[in-house]
């Protein structure tokens, strides 16, 4: 967009300017607006969880540390690029996650598809 026009405004002078012009704004959605601490992580290995049959264990490196989560996805398998949302992260609608045990792994976190993000 900024190759059409200046992209300095905020979004209600944007929404000022279309309503002048004619273009009646009925509503603006900001998305991710609720999104807070979600980072990009890759998948090393995937593995069956020990203790459930449609779980994986999944070794992530976030760029610091690696750690181990579990999630249900079928299509997660390693060498993904995937949105990982570490405890204290908060999704939409106001969702913060927490480190929890499930079936007797903890997992820090959890693994995110775009539904999940909103």
């Amino acid at each position: 967009l900024s190759d059409f026009m200046d992209i300095n405004n905020s979004v209600d002078e944007y929404v000022d300017m279309l309503n002048q012009l004619g273009l009646e704004v009925e509503g603006v959605e900001e998305v991710g607006n609720e999104i807070y601490g979600v980072i990009l992580v890759e998948v090393l290995e995937t593995q069956p969880h020990p203790n459930a049959d449609k779980l994986k264990l999944v070794d992530i490196n976030t760029g610091k540390e690696k750690k181990t989560i579990v999630c249900g996805a079928p299509n997660v398998r390693a060498g993904l690029r995937v949105p990982y949302a570490p405890s204290g992260a908060t999704l939409p609608g106001g969702f913060t996650l927490s480190e929890k045990e499930i079936r007797g792994i903890v997992s820090d976190g959890m693994l995110c598809s775009p539904r999940e993000l909103g």
